[in-house]
């Protein structure tokens, strides 16, 4: 089975090249993990992050620190989230 992150590596990013200070499948695996620490908002997400900046930023080397609450909605607005559903459940089920 490949990593959660390997997965998301396979979604196409919506963003323009000016938009892409994250690597897609790195900000959608913090989401994740926000999301599996209970932070369901995005603010709740925004707080998941600067509580674990120094981790996320080792663990996916993170250069400009973590997203804050504009990235954070910016990038939820513009994903597809029919497409990381589908991914998502390909996954879970391999």
């Amino acid at each position: 089975m490949i990593s959660l992150y390997e997965c998301f590596k396979s979604i196409k990013d919506p963003r323009g090249k000016q938009g892409k200070r994250y690597p897609m499948s790195a900000f959608l695996t913090m989401i994740t993990l926000a999301y599996m620490s209970g932070h369901y908002s995005m603010k709740g997400v925004e707080r998941y992050f600067k509580n674990n900046e120094m981790a996320l930023k080792e663990i996916f080397g993170l250069e400009h620190g973590v997203p804050c609450f504009a990235k954070i909605r910016t990038f939820l607005m513009e994903l597809d989230f029919e497409e990381l559903n589908d991914t998502f459940m390909n996954w879970s089920q391999s």
